[in-house]
């Protein structure tokens, strides 16, 4: 069974980033959580040209609403990044192969070598949001309104004793919220209002998705706590590291930057997960039919969102 765990290796990037041009680029384009690049706060229509911005397991992932643009590892001490095909060939990209950028330069379609330009980031971000739906978007505004999320798409390793499938599963957003007088991490699962797992004439499927969640958050709450306090850690470096070259990048959320200076023992965690729904259209049957009533008595806490002011959590 794989361990939770969130780290990166931080001084690779310091000492690499000078003389890495793709790195740059990936920097340069990170859209912290709390920012709207081009929409404002509240909006749920940013522009095209941003990444967010997760710490996994030893790597970096770039993320365009919901779709991993670039993961980053450190190969040998020096970052290397694979980014799927389909943004680097466009439409000549196909598969499930991937592209290595660790020198500069990269495999052309044709099998000749590429060098990495500035701009070419922007290229993928371009192909990445054509592939984005709904609810990937939803989730992205909902970062931008959020400046304590921590995380996003992230991935629940596989314990035999919850899940018979052996599979991880993912929660849309972790984040932090005021608790006491420190901070607690809350794991928020998103759903349009449409999705048939939040509706129900009898029991949502949602509930088995949330139950199960229960389960292991509560079986790895000390792990969990551990991880994310080394994600707020890396978090701040990798901000400090991007703002010494680019001073106009929005600042890291403040509950961030307190979780990050304290012990992982101070850090809360709400076991139970709770929901979002996306109910922008104002969908009368959610609520008519009994489908938000059935949710809220299982005692999950549920936000539905139906306006620009309910985007923060």
């Amino acid at each position: 069974m794989t361990k939770f765990d969130r780290k990166f290796n931080v001084d690779a990037v310091e000492k690499a980033l000078g003389e890495s041009v793709w790195l740059q680029d990936l920097l340069v384009h990170w859209c912290p959580a709390g920012e709207l690049r081009g929409g404002g706060k509240g909006s749920t229509q940013p522009d095209k040209d941003y990444l967010r911005l997760a710490v996994r397991d030893g790597y970096l992932n770039f993320y365009r609403y919901g779709q991993s643009v670039a993961r980053v590892n450190v190969v040998h001490g020096k970052p290397q990044a694979e980014v799927h095909n389909k943004y680097v060939y466009g439409d000549q990209g196909s598969g499930q192969g991937y592209v290595k950028i660790t020198d500069g330069t990269f495999k052309n379609h044709d099998g000749t070598r590429g060098t990495f330009r500035y701009g070419i980031v922007h290229d993928w971000i371009q192909i990445a949001g054509g592939h984005a739906g709904k609810e990937k978007s939803f989730v992205d505004g909902l970062v931008a309104n959020n400046p304590g999320v921590i995380d996003l798409e992230a991935g629940l390793p596989w314990d035999p004793d919850i899940w018979k499938e052996r599979s991880a599963k993912r929660i849309d957003l972790v984040a932090l919220e005021g608790f006491g007088n420190g901070y607690r991490l809350v794991f928020w699962e998103a759903k349009l209002v449409t999705n048939s797992e939040a509706r129900s004439r009898t029991v949502p499927q949602v509930f088995e998705q949330l139950k199960n969640y229960t389960c292991w958050l509560a079986k790895h709450n000390d792990e969990v706590r551990d991880a994310y306090q080394r994600a707020c850690q890396v978090l701040v470096r990798l901000h400090s590291i991007a703002k010494s070259r680019y001073p106009n990048i929005c600042d890291l959320g403040r509950a961030i930057v307190a979780v990050a200076r304290q012990d992982a023992s101070q850090l809360g965690l709400d076991t139970r997960p709770r929901l979002v729904i996306d109910d922008a259209n104002k969908n009368a049957a959610f609520t008519e039919h009994g489908h938000l009533d059935r949710l809220q008595a299982e005692g999950y806490q549920v936000h539905v969102v139906r306006c620009a002011e309910n985007m923060t959590l």
